[in-house]
Protein backbone atom coordinates (compact mmCIF):
# COMPACT_ATOMS: atom_id res chain seq x y z
CA UNK A 1 0.00 0.00 0.00
CA UNK A 2 0.70 3.98 -0.72
CA UNK A 3 2.47 5.61 2.53
CA UNK A 4 3.04 9.42 3.05
CA UNK A 5 6.85 10.74 2.36
CA UNK A 6 8.65 10.36 5.77
CA UNK A 7 9.92 13.93 5.47
CA UNK A 8 7.83 16.61 4.14
CA UNK A 9 7.78 18.62 0.95
CA UNK A 10 8.39 21.98 3.18
CA UNK A 11 11.13 20.39 4.90
CA UNK A 12 12.75 19.11 2.18
CA UNK A 13 12.95 22.27 -0.01
CA UNK A 14 14.03 24.26 3.35
CA UNK A 15 16.94 22.29 3.96
CA UNK A 16 18.08 21.81 0.13
CA UNK A 17 17.77 25.61 0.38
CA UNK A 18 19.09 26.60 3.41
CA UNK A 19 22.13 24.47 3.63
CA UNK A 20 23.98 25.66 0.40
CA UNK A 21 22.65 29.31 0.87
CA UNK A 22 24.65 28.99 4.40
CA UNK A 23 27.62 27.80 3.13
CA UNK A 24 28.27 30.55 0.35
CA UNK A 25 27.06 33.01 3.09
CA UNK A 26 29.57 31.85 5.25
CA UNK A 27 32.59 31.22 2.66
CA UNK A 28 31.56 34.84 1.33
CA UNK A 29 31.60 36.64 5.27
CA UNK A 30 35.30 34.96 5.47
CA UNK A 31 36.69 36.22 2.08
CA UNK A 32 34.37 39.22 2.09
CA UNK A 33 33.52 39.53 -1.24
CA UNK A 34 30.33 40.17 -2.39
CA UNK A 35 30.75 38.88 -5.57
CA UNK A 36 31.84 35.40 -4.46
CA UNK A 37 28.47 35.24 -2.94
CA UNK A 38 26.34 36.27 -5.94
CA UNK A 39 28.22 34.08 -8.37
CA UNK A 40 27.75 31.35 -5.11
CA UNK A 41 24.05 31.96 -5.21
CA UNK A 42 23.71 32.22 -9.19
CA UNK A 43 25.71 28.61 -9.34
CA UNK A 44 24.21 26.88 -7.01
CA UNK A 45 20.45 28.04 -7.75
CA UNK A 46 21.44 27.01 -11.95
CA UNK A 47 22.50 23.93 -11.05
CA UNK A 48 19.50 22.98 -8.92
CA UNK A 49 17.09 24.04 -11.65
CA UNK A 50 18.86 21.89 -14.15
CA UNK A 51 18.91 18.70 -11.69
CA UNK A 52 15.25 18.72 -11.33
CA UNK A 53 14.27 19.46 -14.75
CA UNK A 54 17.03 16.87 -16.04
CA UNK A 55 15.75 14.25 -13.62
CA UNK A 56 12.02 15.08 -14.02
CA UNK A 57 12.26 15.03 -17.77
CA UNK A 58 13.80 11.36 -17.52
CA UNK A 59 11.54 10.23 -15.20
CA UNK A 60 8.53 11.18 -17.39
CA UNK A 61 10.26 9.39 -20.40
CA UNK A 62 11.54 5.99 -18.93
CA UNK A 63 8.45 5.40 -16.42
CA UNK A 64 9.36 2.84 -14.49
CA UNK A 65 6.67 2.43 -11.62
CA UNK A 66 7.28 2.68 -8.17
CA UNK A 67 6.81 -0.70 -5.96
CA UNK A 68 3.15 0.76 -4.66
CA UNK A 69 1.91 1.27 -8.37
CA UNK A 70 -0.49 -1.62 -8.32
CA UNK A 71 -2.27 0.18 -4.92
CA UNK A 72 -2.02 3.59 -6.85
CA UNK A 73 -4.17 2.75 -10.19
CA UNK A 74 -6.19 0.42 -7.65
CA UNK A 75 -6.90 1.70 -4.59
CA UNK A 76 -9.24 -0.30 -3.16
CA UNK A 77 -6.99 -3.43 -3.92
CA UNK A 78 -8.92 -4.90 -6.04
CA UNK A 79 -8.81 -4.65 -10.02
CA UNK A 80 -11.54 -5.21 -12.60
CA UNK A 81 -11.16 -8.33 -14.98
CA UNK A 82 -11.06 -6.56 -18.67
CA UNK A 83 -10.31 -2.96 -17.36
CA UNK A 84 -7.40 -1.51 -18.41
CA UNK A 85 -7.48 2.22 -17.48
CA UNK A 86 -6.87 2.77 -13.26
CA UNK A 87 -9.11 3.84 -11.46
CA UNK A 88 -7.11 5.44 -8.50
CA UNK A 89 -6.76 9.69 -8.62
CA UNK A 90 -5.15 10.48 -11.91
CA UNK A 91 -1.98 12.64 -10.33
CA UNK A 92 -1.16 9.50 -7.58
CA UNK A 93 -0.95 7.66 -10.74
CA UNK A 94 1.41 9.77 -12.90
CA UNK A 95 3.59 10.36 -9.61
CA UNK A 96 3.60 6.47 -9.27
CA UNK A 97 5.33 5.95 -12.92
CA UNK A 98 8.53 8.57 -11.60
CA UNK A 99 10.73 5.64 -10.12
CA UNK A 100 13.57 5.67 -12.13
CA UNK A 101 16.17 7.82 -11.63
CA UNK A 102 15.89 8.22 -7.90
CA UNK A 103 15.31 11.80 -6.25
CA UNK A 104 18.17 10.83 -3.92
CA UNK A 105 20.62 9.85 -6.71
CA UNK A 106 20.35 12.82 -8.82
Amino acid sequence: PRTESYVSFRTLVSVVLSVPIATITVVSIFQKSLKEFKIGLLSVSMSMLINVCLTDSIKLVVGRPRPDYYWRCYPDGTEVPGILPCSGNHDIIIEGRKSFPSGHSS
